[in-house]
């Protein structure tokens, strides 16, 4: 799962990373 959001990550934007990789985060921004 990691490494899929890092893959991911490189195509996406660094938020969407952080909120994939912790939806937590996403709510608090």
């Amino acid at each position: 799962m990691a490494l899929g959001a890092v893959l991911d990550g490189r195509q996406l934007s660094p938020g969407e990373v952080v909120a994939r990789m912790s939806p937590t985060v996403a709510r608090h921004r």
